[in-house]
């Protein structure tokens, strides 16, 4: 007889109409991290934090398209996408390209900071938040 299955269920406090503050990133960097307010108040709600990254051609040009895979661009990348690492796992969802930007625009310098402010600005949170993994 083999052995029994088990299955455990991860509850997560987000929903696609979160209202998030607090952003934190890193220029130059992948990592980034908000606050958002679970269904009813602040009292109950969820760090949320992931990474971004930058690669060449998205693959789609409206917020929120997602893929379950990236490869990161080992030159200068020109689109950002973004990935929620916890609570719960994400799919990676299109925020921003630098093709739409002035000329000075560096998504290498900027996508942890357009992942946390689209996230507050309720951008990407419906791509985001649903679809979740553990």
């Amino acid at each position: 007889m083999g052995q029994p299955g088990w299955a455990v269920n991860k509850y997560v406090n987000l929903y696609p109409n979160s209202q998030c503050q607090a952003p934190e990133y890193t220029e130059f960097g992948s990592e980034w991290s908000v606050w958002c307010a679970g269904y009813g108040s602040w009292s109950n709600g969820s760090q949320v934090s992931g990474i971004g990254i930058c690669i060449d051609g998205s693959g789609g040009t409206d917020y929120g398209y997602s893929t379950s895979y990236l490869v990161p661009s080992s030159g200068n990348g020109t689109d950002c996408w973004c990935k929620m690492l916890t609570p719960a796992v994400s799919q990676w969802v299109y925020a921003w390209s630098t093709r739409n930007e002035s000329p000075g625009a560096n998504c290498y310098r900027d996508c942890s900071r357009k992942c946390a402010e689209k996230l507050v600005s309720r951008e990407l949170q419906s791509g985001m938040f649903s679809g979740l993994s553990d």
